[in-house]
């Protein structure tokens, strides 16, 4: 009698390699354990520090000017750190997950598809790309005395900003050829949204022909979202009226004016609505920012999803056969 042979292995399906790659990439999340504790330490200085240069802005007039730069700055922080950090990562890893796309099972079909991996690392890796900037973003909250009743959804327009600013990076990193070009073209991006951030005129005028590309900005739709949450609800006192009018320059007196003055020359604000007002936001513009926010994040992730697939099986033998490019744990085969 004739030996049957043992029939190959077929390879797992969608659902199947999905959970392969997540379990991989969880073990692989905590193997890097040091490197997040790493992180989270130094975000929590940089959040004592900054919060530390703002502690408690008080809610007079100055303070106003001032809880805006702060939102303008966290956003820039939160975005910036996120996008390096996929910049410096994404780019070998696309280059393992090639390796890996060329190789096939003894039934011909391959280890795993672009789709499982890719939500997969969505999966493990977005919560991460969230919590780092909740964590500044509440050191900061609290040590500069801001909006408490509006503590949320600061914080989670900051959690969006995170997670858009490493989708923008997964995308530089998908398209750009190696981790030097990436790391190049991510902080021009950045600089060029930070230009395009604030569109509503508190720092800089921007110009109208400007204006409809700072729609494409991440730091606009945080800013935004930012100023929101702080001035939606929020009151303000006049007592520090005087020490805005007053003359500081050499051989110019001080003018006093009333607190009944400088409300009808308009310097005196008492009501965060007021300030949205001026800067052409509105009350409950945190949805509006969150939604632009998701609608980015959605553009981003579909660029480096079809970007990895058209890479598909391709990449020359010297570049699938880089040794310096190991995966840190194997795809079962």
């Amino acid at each position: 009698k004739k030996k049957r042979g043992r029939r190959p292995r077929r390879g797992a399906g969608f659902f199947g390699q999905f959970g392969q790659l997540v379990r991989r990439a969880f073990t692989q999340t905590r193997r890097e354990s040091y490197i997040h504790f790493t992180r989270a330490v130094g975000t929590a200085v940089l959040g004592l520090a900054f919060g530390s240069c703002h502690f408690q802005l008080g809610q007079g007039q100055k303070s106003i000017k001032r809880r805006g730069a702060v939102m303008l700055m966290v956003c820039i922080n939160s975005a910036m750190i996120s996008t390096i950090k996929t910049l410096n990562s994404f780019p070998k890893e696309r280059t393992v997950v090639k390796r890996e796309l060329a190789k096939t099972r003894k039934d011909g079909t391959r280890l795993y598809g672009i789709g499982p991996y890719f939500l997969s690392k969505l999966l493990v890796e977005t919560p991460l790309d969230a919590l780092f900037p909740c964590l500044f973003g509440s050191l900061v909250g609290r040590l500069s005395g801001l909006n408490p009743k509006m503590r949320l959804p600061f914080l989670g327009t900051l959690a969006l900003q995170g997670i858009s600013a490493s989708s923008l990076g997964m995308s530089i990193g998908a398209l750009a050829p190696n981790t030097e070009t990436a790391l190049a073209i991510g902080p021009v991006i950045l600089v060029l949204s930070t230009m395009l951030g604030d569109s509503g005129g508190l720092f800089a005028e921007l110009p109208d022909f400007m204006k409809p590309a700072a729609k494409l900005s991440l730091i606009k739709w945080g800013f935004d979202g930012c100023m929101g949450a702080e001035f939606t609800g929020a009151d303000f006192h006049c007592d520090d009226v005087a020490e805005l009018t007053g003359g500081n320059a050499k051989g110019k007196k001080k003018v006093k004016i009333s607190v009944k003055q400088a409300e009808e020359l308009g310097v005196c604000v008492r009501t965060g609505a007021k300030v949205l007002s001026q800067m052409d936001l509105r009350e409950g513009c945190v949805r509006e920012a969150a939604a632009a926010q998701a609608k980015l994040i959605a553009f981003f992730l579909g660029t480096t999803f079809l970007v990895l697939k058209a890479q598909e099986g391709s990449g020359s033998r010297e570049e699938l056969a880089h040794p310096d490019d190991k995966p840190p744990i194997p795809y079962p085969s």
